[in-house]
């Protein structure tokens, strides 16, 4: 535009020297108005062109700026990518160590947790053993007492203990403690003599009687069937060789009965001397703890 404007400057000059020369003087006249016209179009022309010229290097000076503002923001969320890569690693080399040290302690666990069951089991079979051994030492003593009158003899077993009821009236007799009847000592020997083959049972013999007062001022209900688990006692260490350590003598008067004390019948069910034959309980706890150590 600006060589337009030039070169029509020049094409005026040019026209002017000439119409001094050749041309009329009102066509000169007439053609310089015309350019003149041009002139101050173009002149015109040629503001707005550099008035936008202006807004468009404004324009692209703001442009400019947006763009080092975007650069300068892209940097900013690089680095904070960066950033937040360095932790996503650093949070996974942490939860893979976590990881490790977890698997390391749930192995550490599984092992103890097996351990335990193992030793656990050992303990159910220990005791799985004691409770068939005195299954079977009861089966031993119910047959070894079969020939004994039903109701005067009776072997009882559960997973604990075995217990031996006799009458009264098969070892003693009314109101007697220190001596038993002849027809009683086949039964003692008969217990001694299974018993006397399981040196780790313990024997305890309590007496036990009716609700009934004794004759005797001096001795009540627990004394007499003290007096009497006293002489069973004599009797199967002395008589039968069982060991003294493992015979314990007691009593439990009539605060034990197995039948109402209302009836006869009740009443000489209740006079009777129990034998209650269990493992010991010191050779238990070793054993047990054993297993729980080893």
């Amino acid at each position: 535009m600006l060589i337009r404007f030039f070169t029509l400057s020049l094409t005026l000059g040019s026209l002017l020297s000439i119409s001094s020369s050749c041309i009329p003087q009102k066509k000169v006249w007439a053609l310089e108005d015309g350019y003149r016209v041009q002139l101050d179009s173009l002149a015109e022309r040629l503001v707005g062109a550099r008035s936008e010229i202006a807004q468009q290097e404004l324009l692209l000076a703001e442009r400019k700026g947006e763009n080092t503002a975007l650069l300068a923001t892209q940097d900013m969320f690089m680095n904070r990518i960066d950033a937040l890569q360095e932790e996503i690693e650093r949070l996974q080399r942490q939860s893979s160590n976590e990881q490790t040290s977890l698997s390391q302690q749930i192995r550490s666990r599984d092992s103890l947790i097996a351990a335990r069951e193992s030793q656990l089991q050992a303990l159910r079979d220990f005791w799985d053993r004691q409770r068939e051994q005195l299954q079977q030492i009861a089966a031993i003593l119910t047959d070894s007492l079969r020939s004994f009158p039903t109701g005067q003899v009776r072997v009882d077993a559960n997973s604990a203990q075995i217990t031996i009821q006799v009458a009264e009236s098969l070892l003693f007799r009314p109101g007697v403690t220190n001596k038993i009847e002849d027809k009683g000592i086949p039964v003692l020997a008969k217990i001694s003599g299974v018993l006397g083959r399981y040196p780790t049972l313990s024997i305890d013999v309590v007496g036990n009687t009716d609700n009934q007062p004794q004759g005797r001022r001096s001795v009540d209900n627990w004394d007499f069937g003290a007096l009497r688990a006293n002489t069973v006692v004599r009797s199967i260490t002395r008589d039968y060789g069982l060991s003294t350590s493992r015979v314990l003598a007691g009593s439990k008067g009539e605060f034990a009965p197995t039948a109402s004390n209302e009836t006869e019948e009740g009443r000489t069910r209740n006079r009777r001397i129990e034998f209650i034959i269990a493992p010991r309980l010191d050779d238990l706890l070793r054993d047990s703890r054993r297993l729980l150590t080893r």
